[in-house]
């Protein structure tokens, strides 16, 4: 009974979840059944999680810091439930709001990240885990969203599933106006969704269990160091930690400028939130804003200085946190290095050569190499075009840079994207299907594919057998996943553009292709349709957001790897050539 008990806090936690959001959202009339409804539950929740606590902290087989942690546990679920029985008998609430329900949902993150954290130690395999995490994610962000107090006018279940799963794939479509159609509390919703599809939902999880709990698995520890591809299961915590600093110092300094950047212009928003959204947004490269026009509102498209802010949160989204920290590691030796020789440390010690990996390498040169094609041809062929607004060349060239950036998958627009010529539609389909680098919030084929295969297909021309670049060796493994990538992404895109031109034959077939590559390789760049589409086309684009994040490969070996193994090869057959001209 106990065990099951124990087993059940997941789901304990994720109907608390609901009773607040239940909480927050609903309209006035509501809201007194609905507060009773969420005291008692707590009450019982808080009791509840009193229990665990306490019965894992005398458990002798557990570690001091585990005990620890589940003392500390017990002690909040403690303090919420005095205070709740305060306000039931005396009418008085003995910790201030704010503090309560932080410490509620500190509970709700204990429980789920203990349950998440047991869950990899199950029999599901990996890979499955991050597929299904993202998952309940979008299904769990479309019931808050259906809400009444998530929008302004009611939304369907179809529209409520479309904006969940563009804001949790960080894709950025939109079938709805965000500002227009959603509240406070619905676009908080969506920000919120943004952010755990952003960095994924087993990045927060894991990383909760880690600081607290302390025992995670040997098998929890090797998913997780693939999942965010640490060097050594020892620096996984190491690793954990850096992400989630790294991402939200980048977030605010980002959120800090854009609100100067929007001092003196009268948003609809309040400022701070409009400053916060739209980092969270740029940096997860998912493209949301505030506003049905993005940054092409007639009050934004002008402000250079909010749009380069913009385009460079979105550029370190897409490089990936292991990139950032791999030169925040370098520049650190660099500074340790000049410091030693200024004060003439006898410690002077030479700065690896190899402290920069190769992978930071490849990433870095084929983004820098992406961002100035896209910009000098955006420039070329959009000067009498969408860029004949802008007066001046400095602004030109600040729009340029712009939409060099938002097609490798960030889906902010400050132009009108249906006025561009089809051959700038074709480099922006181009761009959004490389997309950003692995590792990152971004989606796409992702930088290092292309590099492979371009370097590959050297290779082939140069008829030369090992795959190296810079006196290193690039493993076979590496050029057989970038090909299997490159052939799914376009065969999964060739036949969805099949499925919407069946569904919606009336549309022109370029139009489609570009929305289905926006989908998949989660951009959110439009050319006006998204609103317009059938339901069926919808339901597509839905799917093609999913397995566009979460990657259609580990998607496929997520299904295949759960019920199959595979075995030992302990044989070799005879080699036989394959004449491919």
């Amino acid at each position: 009974m106990i065990k099951i008990l124990e087993k059940s806090t997941l789901w304990l936690s994720v109907i608390a979840i609901i009773l607040m959001a239940l909480y927050f959202g609903p309209v006035e009339q509501n809201q007194a059944i609905v507060e009773n409804i969420f005291k008692i539950f707590l009450f019982i929740y808080s009791g509840f999680m009193v229990f665990v606590g306490i019965k894992k902290a005398i458990n002798p087989d557990e570690l001091f810091n585990v005990k620890a942690f589940n003392v500390f546990m017990a002690l909040i679920a403690s303090l919420i439930a005095i205070d709740i029985i305060s306000i039931k008998f005396f009418g008085t609430y003995l910790i201030k709001d704010g503090l309560m329900y932080g410490l509620i949902i500190l509970l709700i993150l204990i429980g789920v990240s203990r349950q998440l954290n047991e869950t990899l130690n199950s029999r599901l395999h990996p890979a499955l885990i991050f597929v299904l995490s993202f998952a309940i994610l979008i299904l769990f962000g479309s019931l808050l969203l259906m809400l009444p107090g998530a929008t302004n006018n009611g939304i369907s279940f179809l529209h409520a599933l479309f904006t969940s799963t563009s804001a949790v794939t960080v894709t950025g479509l939109a079938v709805l106006d965000t500002g227009k159609e959603f509240t406070t509390f619905g676009k908080t919703v969506i920000l919120l969704l943004i952010q755990f599809g952003g960095l994924g939902v087993l990045t927060f999880s894991n990383l909760f269990a880690l600081l607290f709990s302390g025992g995670s698995s040997f098998k929890n520890q090797i998913a997780m160091a693939d999942f965010i591809n640490s060097e050594n299961l020892g620096s996984t915590r190491k690793v954990l930690i850096r992400i989630i600093v790294f991402v939200l110092a980048i977030e605010i300094i980002g959120a800090t400028l854009i609100y100067f950047s929007i001092l003196h212009t009268p948003v609809d928003d309040d400022k701070i939130f409009f400053a916060l959204f739209h980092s969270v947004s740029a940096f997860c490269n998912a493209g949301f804003s505030t506003y049905g026009n993005s940054l092409y509102e007639p009050i934004l498209k002008y402000n250079y200085f909010l749009h380069t802010v913009v385009a460079l949160l979105i550029v370190f989204g897409g490089l990936g946190y292991n990139i950032s920290i791999n030169y925040i590691k370098y520049l650190k030796e660099i500074v340790l290095y000049n410091w030693r020789r200024i004060t003439k440390s006898r410690n002077i010690s030479v700065i690896p050569k190899n402290i920069i990996r190769i992978n930071t390498v490849i990433v870095v040169q084929t983004t820098i190499a992406l961002l100035l094609i896209g910009w000098v041809a955006f420039f070329i062929l959009e000067y009498n075009n969408t860029l004949a607004d802008h007066k001046s060349i400095g602004g030109k060239i600040a729009v340029s840079f712009f939409n060099s950036v938002t097609p490798r998958t960030a889906g902010f627009n400050n132009i009108d994207m249906s006025l561009m010529l089809n051959p700038t539609v074709l480099i922006f389909i181009l761009l959004m299907w490389i997309g950003a680098s692995p590792g990152s919030t971004g989606g796409g084929i992702k930088t290092t594919t292309i590099a492979v295969a371009v370097l590959n297909l050297r290779n082939i021309v140069l008829g030369k057998e090992r795959l190296d670049y810079r006196k290193r060796e690039i493993p076979l493994q590496a050029t057989r996943r970038s090909n299997v990538i490159i052939f799914l992404s376009l065969m999964a895109i060739g036949f969805a553009v099949f499925l919407l031109s069946i569904f919606d034959p009336k549309v022109d077939v370029i139009k489609l292709a570009f929305e289905t590559f926006s989908a998949f390789c989660t951009v959110g760049l439009t050319l006006g349709i998204t609103a317009q589409l059938s339901d069926a086309s919808k339901i597509v684009l839905i799917i093609m957001m999913f397995l566009g994040r979460v990657s259609l490969l580990t998607f496929i070996i997520a299904v295949v790897r759960q019920f199959y193994s595979p075995k030992l090869e302990r044989h070799q057959y005879a080699k036989e050539d394959i004449f491919i001209n």
